[in-house]
């Protein structure tokens, strides 16, 4: 019995295992299984190419819609769009979109050519019949205004007068008009070649949406029509007469609208991302039973029927673009047809009742869509009877048969309406309309050749001619993958220059700028902006500028610059930037500095008082006659004689005086002044004044004395406290504003009460928050101002300060320009971060990269780590200065040069004083 209970307990326990390896293969096998291609699976549109190819083959056309022979195979075309015939663009600006275009034969020529019907929301209906390769006045038939804008153009047989004859719908927003279309007999001179002539006319009481026509009814040799209104009323128009309107119920938003002759019935899409088919026949019994209800009123119809009932609805999922009828879909059978609906994302076959029968996964957001006929070669090959066209977003045409991607190309505008008709002669055309009125012919094949093919002449090498065609060839390919890369051709070059000055608004001088934009290519240079960037202080007459084309010709503009009263800017360079896109869309950016004069913000005066600040500059050169250089600040009712020969003044328009003193014997020059920022506008001035007075003689500048760090550190810490203040009083104030929406909470909640209680002092405690929300408020007024005005005079003096280094130590100009960098001139302070931090945190990173010291710190600044928020003191920036100012005295330099070794000397200037390099003060006197 033992052996036996072993025995069945091993049983079941190999079954198991038996059947789990089973289900486990099973399963696996099924899951790796490749989807049906009905399904939403993720294939591209190159895939389909690839995978899904016809089998026949024909040789290369014209165009691949040609009814003769045409191209079946899948190819992804390689090329653009070829436009045989283009339209002018309208001469004021226009709007389309779906509908706005009609293509028939319009005039019933029995030629059967085709006419291109386009219609704007401006209202302007034009008639076009191309009839060769370019554009012709005479391909222009007809072009009216209208006084309402046009939504939507059909053509169809929909006049009694001319039973078999096509004619024009056009759907206003308010009207119905139908118009007839006829040749012009022998027409004269300013006569169209066309006439229009309206037929009949239907008002409407709602704004229409669009329309759709068919034979409503099972009507024979005739169209009728059906328009559809914003709120869902559908007014259906038998040819002349207005049979009934019917209002669809549970209705939100309109959408596209067909009807399907097979099953005689209207299919939409809802707003509730559906696809709904109603029957005409339902419509009709629910708006007559309707009408009987209610005599009285004519509106009954509207509102008094049975709740109309759809045939058949169909969740789609997604907003529905499009919705047409064909027989698409390869292999269908006879007596089908698909229901073709373009959504957003996905293209829907549908069968007439309301069941999926194929999708198609899109890999573009669709515009327009088309149905053509197929020639019979593809029929036969497995096609439908018909193939699809869609446009897309990107300015691509996709043509499909069924779902397999055949061709694609690319169109230099985005189409919103497409259509294929024969034109002038030539079959499979696709005429295309985009929104703002670009009307084409367009074909997707390539040019035919413009002569025959002829044998090839036998001749002699030229082994010279190929050796110069060789070596021009590796020179290009020897540019193109160099490093350096060239200089573009599409560059708009800025030039500025100073004109006058001239009395400005605010009541001191505004200096006169003429800006020139220039570009050295042939190709203009289109949509152009120009925008002007001014530091504090400074007002510009304009901060942005449009040029709308740039061509070989340069361009003047005139700017004015003023400074305001009572307020130094930190610096006189604003900057302007040329924004552009070049001919390949890629977009380029022009700067240019421009140097203002320091006439701008100071004025020349005879004598100052005796200032309690200064420094002085040596140079190699002799000493300049001051008042020779500064001749163009000089008035004419200024006497020269007052002035002393080595000596000139000035004052800024804040009352702050600043004097230069010039040597008698040697080429030195001092700087006095009341506050170290002043100085700074002045010395700049001065440097580049004598650098070009000396223009070719190579001077230079050197700075002997102790750094002004004190007053450098002065304004530091007044910057400081100003933000200190101006921070605590915005976190005062925040606190106050908290309070008081506290407040206001509960005195509406106890003013809601049934049972008012006491207010125990809350109206008085809110007056009283009240009134210190309004003086925290007034307090932040008059902070803000005068931290602005910090913060330009600590950029000024750091502009100074840096300059000051650049002649102590003899910085080159790679070194000063990356030292001005990390001392960052421009001071923009906001609530979290401000200058402190920044140049904190900069300075830093110099001093442990390369400012550190050999054998420590990072090299490369991966360790540090800086506290966000506004500092609580100064301390550490200020050491860190001077361990600046420390390490370039010592020889180390931010951008160091690698000829130099570490056995050598890295300082071609030592500092003369090298315990004077940070010690406040000011050097003894010297005679001047």
């Amino acid at each position: 019995s033992v052996s036996y209970l072993f025995f069945i307990i091993f049983y079941i326990f190999s079954s198991l295992i038996f059947f789990s390896f089973f289900f486990f293969f099973f399963f696996f096998f099924l899951m790796i299984r490749r989807p049906p291609r009905s399904t939403l699976s993720s294939s591209s549109a190159a895939s389909d190419v690839y995978k899904r190819q016809v089998s026949t083959q024909s040789t290369g056309t014209t165009s691949c819609f040609q009814n003769g022979s045409s191209r079946t195979r899948a190819v992804m075309s390689l090329f653009k769009a070829r436009e045989r015939w283009v339209a002018p663009a309208p001469e004021q600006e226009e709007e389309f979109d779906r509908g706005c275009m009609c293509v028939a034969n319009l005039d019933n020529d029995p030629s059967n050519e085709m006419k291109i019907a386009t219609g704007s929301f401006q209202g302007v209906l034009r008639v076009w019949k191309p009839r060769g390769g370019e554009y012709g006045v005479e391909d222009l038939l007809f072009e009216e205004q209208y006084p309402e804008p046009i939504l939507q153009l059909a053509a169809g047989c929909f006049s009694s007068v001319l039973p078999k004859s096509t004619v024009l719908a056009v759907l206003h927003s308010r009207k119905l008009v139908v118009y007839s279309v006829t040749v012009t007999p022998n027409p004269v001179a300013g006569q169209p070649p066309v006439e229009v002539t309206k037929l009949y006319d239907r008002a409407q009481d709602r704004p229409a949406k669009n329309l759709c026509v068919g034979s409503f009814g099972g009507a024979y040799g005739k169209d009728y029509i059906c328009v559809q209104s914003m709120d869902g009323l559908l007014s259906f128009f038998e040819q002349e007469v207005s049979t009934f309107c019917i209002l669809r119920s549970d209705f939100l938003l309109p959408g596209p609208i067909v009807y399907n002759p097979r099953s005689d019935s209207f299919v939409t899409a809802s707003s509730s991302r559906e696809v709904q088919a109603y029957t005409y026949s339902e419509m009709a019994a629910a708006a007559s039973m309707g009408a009987a209800n209610n005599d009285t009123s004519t509106n009954s119809a509207l509102t008094q029927f049975k709740k109309l009932q759809t045939s058949w609805s169909l969740s789609v999922g997604e907003a529905v673009v499009e919705i047409v009828l064909g027989r698409v879909t390869p292999n269908l059978p006879a007596g089908q047809q698909d229901i073709v609906v373009l959504g957003v994302r996905n293209l829907f076959f549908i069968k007439d009742g309301g069941t999926i029968r194929t999708i198609k996964r899109l890999d573009f957001y669709p515009v327009a869509m088309s149905l053509y006929p197929l020639p019979d070669e593809a029929v036969h090959g497995g096609a439908g009877n018909e193939g699809m066209i869609l446009s897309s977003s990107t300015g691509g045409l996709m043509v499909y048969h069924g779902i397999t991607l055949m061709w694609a190309a690319k169109t230099e505008t985005v189409p919103v309406c497409i259509s294929v008709g024969c034109f002038g002669g030539l079959p499979g055309l696709i005429a295309a309309l985009d929104d703002t009125g670009h009307t084409a012919l367009l074909y997707l094949g390539t040019d035919p050749p413009a002569n025959t093919v002829v044998g090839a002449v036998q001749r002699e090498l030229d082994y010279d001619k190929m050796d110069d065609q060789h070596r021009r060839l590796l020179n290009l390919i020897r540019d193109a993958t160099s490093d350096q890369r060239q200089e573009p051709k599409d560059v708009v070059h800025i030039k500025a220059g100073v004109v006058d000055l001239a009395p400005g608004e605010h009541g001191g001088p505004a200096v006169q700028i003429r800006l020139s934009l220039s570009q050295p290519s042939q190709v203009p240079i289109r949509n152009i902006s120009v925008s002007v960037t001014v530091p504090h202080g400074l007002v510009s007459s304009q901060d942005l500028m449009a040029v709308p084309t740039l061509g070989s010709t340069p361009m003047m503009m005139m700017l004015s610059f003023e400074a305001l009263p009572y307020l130094t800017p930190p610096s006189l360079t604003p900057e302007v930037t040329a924004c552009y896109m070049n001919d390949k869309g890629e977009p380029r950016v022009s700067q240019c500095q421009i140097e203002l004069p320091l006439a701008l913000v100071a004025a020349m005066v005879p004598d100052t008082k005796e200032p309690s600040i200064k420094f002085t500059l040596d140079t190699n050169q002799d000493p300049v006659y001051l008042p020779t250089l500064y001749a163009d600040m000089q008035s004419k009712d200024d006497d020269a004689t007052v002035m002393a020969p080595n000596m000139v003044g000035f004052q800024y328009s804040n009352g702050e005086d600043v004097k230069l003193i010039a040597s008698k014997n040697a080429g030195r020059y001092r700087v006095q002044a009341d506050s170290f920022s002043a100085m700074a506008h002045v010395t700049a001035d001065l440097v580049h004044r004598l650098e070009q007075h000396c223009i070719g003689r190579g001077i230079e500048f050197s700075f002997q004395e102790a750094l002004p760090t004190k007053q450098y550190f002065e304004l530091i810490e007044q910057h400081h406290a100003a933000r200190t203040t101006l921070a605590a009083t915005r976190e005062v104030l925040a606190e106050a504003a908290s309070q008081f929406r506290a407040l206001q909470k509960r005195l509406l909640v106890r003013f809601k009460e049934r049972n008012p209680s006491s207010l125990d002092n809350l109206d008085g405690l809110l007056s009283q928050t009240y009134d210190q929300l309004l003086e925290l408020g007034s307090q932040v007024e008059h902070q803000q101002p005068a931290l602005e005005e910090l913060a330009s005079r600590l950029a000024a003096a750091t502009r100074l300060f840096v300059l000051l280094l650049r002649f102590r130590f003899q910085l080159d100009d790679s070194n000063y320009n990356c030292l001005l960098c990390h001392f960052s001139p421009d001071c923009v302070d906001n609530l979290d971060q401000g200058w402190e931090e920044r140049v904190s945190a900069s300075l830093l990173y110099l001093l442990r990269t390369s400012l550190a010291k050999q054998g420590k710190g990072t090299r490369d600044g991966s360790a540090m780590v800086h506290d966000a928020g506004l500092l609580q003191d100064v301390s550490k920036l200020k050491k860190h200065i001077t361990t600046v100012v420390d390490r370039l005295g010592k020889g180390l330099r931010p951008v160091p040069d690698k000829s130099v070794t570490s056995n050598s000397n890295p300082n071609p200037h030592p500092n003369p004083h090298p315990n004077e390099s940070m010690a406040p003060g000011d050097r003894s006197d010297d005679q001047e």
